[in-house]
């Protein structure tokens, strides 16, 4: 705890204190940014009269991100309530055209005094400092996992992805496919460079509606018919005949 001049009063270096506690709580590493604010404006919400905290974050559409990003958060509500009555808000711009608000709710009967709207302006200051590095850590993270062109994931955000669906146990319910732009060089040559990022942009947010098709419109059943018949075969609980007789018996009936 650094030293407070003697020439405080009590009043003050308690509040100086709660202050820095405040701070040491919003720069913890061990947790996530959201519980971190809710910690920090608990640990001083009596004092202040806050009943509610909510966060808003806006940043305008561009190339990486074509629908932009608005994020709502509440941070901290108490149990003794709050009223939407006389709030107290803070817009800060952020980064590139978007920006945070910070809103503050004060409890029943317990409107914010001048005194304490200070105190409030300069806790949602902090805040703002922290919500803005944890946009930009997201930020540099999504940037590094996706082609910044037409913001579909690159090689890195493709793996974490099926490493997700892995460990969430549904990968089993998509196929992947892979294919190649074939000429897309040679587009780039004979428009320019401008002519075919446009070209890729396109072809991307037709991608967003893109139906895959099998070699027929009920290849999912039939490809489960001819699964079962190999995985019959590998573990030894069918002959290779029986099993491809059984597949084909299944595959008759949905093809006929």
């Amino acid at each position: 705890m650094p030293k407070i001049g003697n020439h405080m009063s009590n009043n003050n270096q308690q509040q100086f204190q709660q202050f820095y506690e405040f701070i040491r709580i919003l720069n913890r590493k061990d947790k996530q940014y959201e519980e971190v604010v809710s910690d920090a404006i608990a640990f001083l919400a009596d004092d202040l009269f806050i009943g509610r905290l909510t966060g808003e974050l806006e940043i305008l559409p561009d190339a990486a991100n074509p629908s932009g990003v608005q994020e709502k958060t509440v941070f901290y509500t108490s149990e003794k309530g709050f009223t939407a009555e006389d709030p107290y808000v803070l817009v800060n711009p952020i980064m590139k055209p978007g920006s945070v608000t910070l809103t503050a709710f004060h409890r029943p009967n317990q409107p914010f005094q001048p005194e304490q709207r200070l105190a409030i302006q300069a806790v949602l200051e902090l805040i703002n400092m922290v919500a803005e590095r944890n946009f930009m850590i997201r930020t540099a993270e999504r940037q590094g996992m996706m082609q910044m062109l037409t913001g579909l994931p690159n090689a890195v955000g493709y793996m974490k992805e099926v490493g997700k669906k892995y460990r969430d146990r549904t990968i089993t319910d998509y196929d992947a496919y892979y294919f190649n732009l074939t000429g897309y060089g040679l587009i780039n040559k004979n428009f320019g460079q401008t002519e075919g990022d446009e070209i890729m942009k396109k072809f991307v947010a037709q991608m967003q509606y893109a139906q895959p098709r099998g070699p027929h419109a009920q290849w999912p059943e039939i490809s489960d018919a001819i699964s079962m018949a190999f995985n019959k075969v590998i573990i030894g609980t069918d002959t290779p005949e029986n099993a491809a007789a059984a597949a084909q018996t299944v595959i008759d009936s949905i093809v006929k």
